[in-house]
């Protein structure tokens, strides 16, 4: 063992000592290895686990351990476990730093946190880094002025300004850059860098027209996302070039709605007016040997008119794909409709498939029929009475099924619509909270002749789905159904 000033080495621990904790000097009774027993007691100073954990004790021979519980009022728990005799007198401090032997440096404590278990690194224990120069390298670390600078969003602000045929240069409200901006005059997408520049003047952002001044009582419109380039932008752009007469384009992604699209063909961005977005056909897939119905997804793009060849079509989401979840896909539940039948699975992935007539009106959902389209859209459209469907179970805390979301629609030719919950999860009760319900549960609607909706969304703390909205008259009730047609 080695120490400089108030700097101890030992057994692969490094401890820089901090100021006193509590002035008080105390003497071994017994000799010390991963406890110390001591006199006097703790008497009228607080030993409460949480206030004494990883402070440290120094002897009056250099050595130092930390305080990693507390016994009771003459005996401290404590680490490494080197031997200090009996006789030697101790005070107790804070720590101010010190390095594992895993390498891993951590302030005001001697042992990592427990949000950084078995993580090699630098623990500031809620401390601050202070006065380091802003990023230039991907593995920099960031200060709060460059974060503040990004902004992640979606394409949000739209400034318009109308040309006089002599000014070039307009000024903006909000911060941008050649990566975030669309900037069109006279309804044209404008070239970035060749017709004009993103400029940054006297603490303000403003738009420079190299080529030419916007015309006289032409719109200049700039519309930006608060993202700072192009791969953080969320907006997603799909290009096309047309076929002579071609009206119709199938998108790779699924579109919201047409209002979050910019559409442009040769630059000129076009009116809603003047295009569409229809969904897909419905596709029947064999799979396991069985017919599986899929399609439904608002991914057409038709336009009004047929377009000239070799017409570029621009296809800008502001949405971005995290905004496509499952609202316009849907899967149609009719008689027909094939669905996995979990009863007689062999495996997790093996499920015999029947139409919902022959499964006694149920709908057995699987966990990958949500999680693959990141939340499910379900048309409940069939002829008998009653319909049952079952959730599967969700994952609990941390799950990445956090804020997945159950979208039914009932139409009028259903008259009475289940939805159980796993026995796992709940339904709209925070019941896991509560031994006296074990899981389950269902929402239910009873009006026939009149459609209605629910839309459910996923809380994996509680694994309990509650209702986001809804239209209709439904009822929740804490115990999950016996099907078929039996009433809750």
């Amino acid at each position: 063992m080695a120490f400089i000033n108030q700097t101890t080495a030992k057994d692969e621990l490094f401890i820089k000592v901090g100021t006193v904790y509590d002035n008080t000097t105390r003497t071994l009774s017994a000799d010390s290895t991963t406890a110390v027993d001591f006199t006097p007691d703790l008497s009228g100073v607080s030993y409460d686990t949480a206030e004494l954990i990883n402070k440290l004790v120094v002897f009056d021979n250099g050595q130092v351990k930390y305080i990693t519980g507390v016994a009771n009022n003459t005996r401290l728990n404590v680490s490494p476990d080197f031997t200090t005799p009996l006789g030697k007198t101790f005070k107790v401090y804070n720590t101010s730093l010190s390095i594992d032997d895993d390498s891993r440096i951590h302030f005001g404590r001697p042992t990592e946190g427990i949000m950084m278990t078995g993580e090699t690194g630098i623990d500031m224990n809620f401390g601050r880094i202070r006065n380091v120069s802003l990023p230039t390298h991907a593995h920099d670390v960031a200060t709060k002025q460059y974060v503040d600078s990004l902004k992640i969003g979606i394409w949000n602000h739209i400034e318009t300004f109308q040309g006089d045929g002599v000014n070039t240069v307009f000024t903006l409200t909000e911060p941008i850059s050649m990566h975030n901006a669309l900037v069109s005059v006279g309804g044209v997408i404008q070239q970035p860098y060749v017709a004009y520049q993103v400029e940054q003047y006297d603490g303000f952002t403003r738009i420079n027209f190299v080529d030419e001044a916007p015309p006289l009582e032409t719109d200049i419109t700039i519309r930006t996302t608060t993202a700072t380039n192009v791969s953080m932008s969320p907006a997603i752009e799909e290009i096309f070039i047309s076929q002579d007469g071609q009206d119709t384009f199938q998108l790779a992604n699924e579109v919201l709605d047409k209002f979050g699209l910019l559409i442009s063909i040769d630059g000129v961005v076009q009116s809603t007016i003047n295009f569409d977005i229809l969904t897909t056909p419905v596709e029947v897939k064999t799979e396991n040997g069985n017919q599986i119905y899929k399609g439904n997804e608002y991914r057409i793009l038709k336009f009004a008119e047929g377009l000239n060849l070799g017409a570029v079509v621009r296809v800008l989401n502001l949405r971005g794909k995290g905004f496509h979840h499952h609202t316009g896909t849907y899967i149609i539940l009719n008689d027909t409709t094939l669905v996995p039948n979990t009863s007689y699975m062999a495996s997790p992935n093996d499920y015999s498939y029947e139409t919902v007539a022959n499964s006694n009106n149920t709908v057995h959902i699987t966990h990958d029929m949500i999680a693959s389209r990141g939340g499910l859209h379900l048309y409940a459209n069939t002829t008998f009475d009653d319909l049952y469907i079952n959730l599967p179970e969700m994952g609990g805390e941390y799950s990445p099924d956090q804020y997945m979301e159950v979208k039914v629609v009932k139409s009028v030719n259903t008259s009475n619509v289940y939805i159980n919950a796993a026995l796992g999860n709940y339904m709209n009760y925070e019941g896991a909270l509560d031994s006296n319900f074990n899981g389950g549960g269902v929402v239910y609607n009873q009006q026939p002749e009149m459609p209605a909706v629910i839309h459910l969304e996923y809380e994996s703390f509680y694994r309990t789905w509650y209702i986001k909205y809804g239209t209709g008259l439904w009822n929740v009730n804490a115990n999950t159904i016996n099907y078929p047609n039996v009433l809750p």
